[in-house]
Parts: C-alpha cells; sequence; structure tokens
C-alpha cells in the first residue's frame, strides 16, 4: 500500500510523453484481447474492467468496440421468471480447463485424447 501511495505522488512527475506510450501500450495490449463476445478471459472481473477502461479511454457507449464489450458482459447475465443472476465467467471455458487438468493430474493414459480434444477447442 505504501508504494502505491508513493507512485501516486511521483505520477504527476512522469513526462507525458512516457505516460501516452504506457496508456497507448496497454490499450493496444487489452484490446487485442477483448475476444469479440466472449469478453476478456471470460470472466466478469476483467470484462467489466475492459468495458470501463474503454470508457476511460474515450470511447462512446455505442463504439463498436465497447458496444461488443457490453455484449459480452450482457450475455453472462441469466434472466428466468423469477430470478436473475450474472455467471462469474463463460462456463465453457473455465469448466474445459479445470476438468482438463484433473484428468491429468489423475495420471490415466486413456483420457489424453480427451484432453488433447479439450486443448485444441480452447486454441480455437
Amino acid at each position: 500500500m505504501r508504494i502505491e501511495r508513493t507512485a501516486r505522488l511521483l505520477e504527476p512527475l512522469i513526462p507525458g510523453a512516457i505516460r501516452q506510450r504506457a496508456m497507448t501500450g496497454a490499450e493496444n495490449w487489452m484490446l487485442k484481447r477483448l475476444n469479440g463476445d466472449d469478453g476478456l478471459g471470460a470472466i466478469f472481473p476483467a470484462m467489466i474492467n475492459a468495458y470501463e477502461a474503454l470508457g476511460a479511454l474515450g470511447y462512446a457507449s455505442d463504439h463498436p468496440l465497447r458496444a461488443q464489450a457490453r455484449r459480452a458482459i450482457d450475455l453472462l447475465v441469466i434472466e428466468r421468471d423469477e430470478e436473475a443472476y450474472c455467471q462469474p465467467c463463460v462456463s465453457p471455458i473455465w469448466d474445459t480447463s479445470l476438468a482438463s487438468h484433473a484428468l491429468l493430474e489423475a495420471g490415466h493414459l486413456e483420457v489424453v485424447t480427451a484432453v488433447e480434444r479439450g486443448i485444441d477447442w480452447l486454441l480455437e
């Protein structure tokens, strides 16, 4: 916490060109990972942070990238007759990786093909 406070005090001393280069680099990093309607990382915190970061960077709510980020968040919301909730992630992505890891940890050779298929699906 002390480092953060010190950094905030020193931040105004950072030359504008260096700050802008860092901001542009961070923006480009994020834009490359928005991942369409699956959202950044397919997890709610990253997705909502990306949406808000785009707004802070000046992207209007109707800009295609920000609208896409919002759609990704909206896809996590499940509405039923008497209830609504927000999933924390796109379940198939996390479930596939966790199940693949568990299968490998079990150490049975017959699961290798299934795990490879799961990894291929994740890579797509």
